[in-house]
């Protein structure tokens, strides 16, 4: 759905610059412009050969999922108290 989200949260030995995944600050990839997991899109990242097994295994703990709430609608215009709508 257009409000499901997937990410990677950073913390512990992962970090995000701009498109590119750290690990102990060290590149080992980079996310997917067009598979960015935002609005219902997947997440994609494309590893490199600085991807040790401890480095996938980091970022996959650092996967996360989420939700967007859904815009709500405009409020009814307001009446003043003791009128209705009708009746004006």
């Amino acid at each position: 759905m257009a409000q499901d989200l997937l990410g990677i949260v950073p913390g512990g030995q992962i970090a995000l610059s701009g498109d590119a995944v750290l690990f102990g600050g060290t590149e080992i990839g980079r996310v997917s412009a067009s598979e960015d997991g935002q609005a219902g899109r997947p997440l994609s990242v494309a590893l490199n050969g600085n991807a040790t097994r401890a480095a996938v295994e980091a970022l996959a703990e650092a996967l996360g999922y989420g939700r967007r709430a859904p815009a709500r609608s405009a409020p009814p215009p307001a009446v003043p108290a003791g009128r209705s709508p009708k009746t004006g």
